[in-house]
Order: C-alpha cells, then structure tokens, then sequence
C-alpha cells in the first residue's frame, strides 16, 4: 500500500473522531461589552459554553467556559446574563464537567443553578 494513502487514511479517520461544534445562540451582555456563545457537540451532544469579548466568537471544546454533559438524554441548559451583568446557567438535565467561576480576567462571574 502507498505511504500517502496509508497517511491520507489515517488523517480522515482522526478528522472523522472530532466533535464538530454547532453554534446554538449568541446572547449580547446588558453593557454590550461580551457575549455568551452557546454551542452544542454534534457526537457527544454536549453543551459548550463560552464567554468572549463581542468580536471574538470562537469557542472550542478545549476552551470552553462551561462543558454540560448529555447523561443518558439531551442537555438541558438555559445561559443567560442576571440583573448584574453576570451569566446564569440554569442547569435542568446534564453533568457539568468543568465550569469556570470567572472568567475575562475576573469581570465576568459564572452561576450555574440545578
């Protein structure tokens, strides 16, 4: 077998093991200051949750803010910003796998409500 076939084989499998990430909403803080990206894994179905200055609309599984996990049924999270310009999540199915309390050098706080 052909060495390039043997690696073009090998990057399509690894390419075909990631967790594409489709974007679910973008919700403006009060300030306009920030943003909170809300995007959902298309093969674990789990929610990634970001907070980004307005023009930075990146959010990555490595760099998520927030990781809700599907346990046994969809993820049920609802993020948005509180009457302090905070973000809540209000968490009603999933396991949260990692959840940052600050984020933006500290001005943003994280709540998560079960």
């Amino acid at each position: 077998m052909d060495i390039r076939l043997l690696l073009l084989t090998g990057v399509v499998l690894t390419l075909g093991a990631c967790d594409r990430i489709d974007p679910l909403s973008v919700t403006e803080s009060p300030s306009g200051l920030y943003v909170i990206l809300d995007s959902l894994g298309t093969q674990s179905e789990s929610r990634f949750i970001c907070i980004r200055p307005k023009k930075d609309r990146s959010c990555f599984p490595s760099d998520a803010d927030v990781i809700i996990a599907s346990v046994g049924q969809a993820v049920e999270a609802d993020a948005v910003w509180d009457e302090n310009s905070q973000v809540l999540i209000r968490l009603s199915s999933g396991k949260v796998e990692r959840a940052a309390r600050t984020v933006l050098n500290g001005n943003v706080n994280i709540r998560i409500e079960k």
